[in-house]
């Protein structure tokens, strides 16, 4: 997996205060998964260990995996951090590799057609980009099929 990722969440934990365990428990993740991740057992995190930890920071696991100026300033209000609005989709992502493109594309179509589905196409364009981010930025930049499938049931 990234090195961002691994700063990120390193960054958060050290924003916040918090200790590896107590983001583990507040996320309701296992034991040491964060620390796997975080000291480099874990290569490939699944997708959702990385929603629960976006999700108890206050962000996406794009802004994980590849905001380089990734922050969480905690409110005062509340427990979680903020982030700028809908950060993730402010930044401009660029169709780098067109095979991969290619490859999500087909797949999901395949996908949708074998389950006769008809998603809203603003959140399968969503779920795309969802994927592309996660599949360009993992070290092999290959179509995981189990992030993939997920990210698609969450729409349908």
């Amino acid at each position: 997996m990234s090195s961002l990722l691994k700063e990120n969440i390193a960054k958060a934990i050290k924003e916040q205060r918090l200790s590896i365990a107590e983001l583990e428990r507040k996320a309701e993740l296992t034991k040491n998964s964060v620390l796997s991740i975080l000291n480099g057992h874990t290569k490939n995190p699944t997708a959702k260990t990385l929603q629960k930890i976006a999700d108890f920071l206050g962000c996406t696991i794009k802004d994980l995996l590849e905001n380089e100026e990734f922050s969480t300033q905690k409110s005062h209000t509340s427990e979680r951090p903020l982030l700028s609005p809908t950060q993730a989709e402010k930044k401009i992502i660029y169709l780098e590799d067109h095979d991969l493109y290619l490859e999500i594309s087909s797949y999901l179509t395949q996908y949708l057609k074998n389950k006769n589905a008809k998603p809203d196409l603003n959140a399968l364009f969503k779920s795309i980009t969802e994927i592309y981010t996660f599949c360009y930025f993992k070290n092999d930049k290959s179509l995981d099929r189990r992030f993939a499938d997920w990210s698609i049931e969450k729409i349908l």
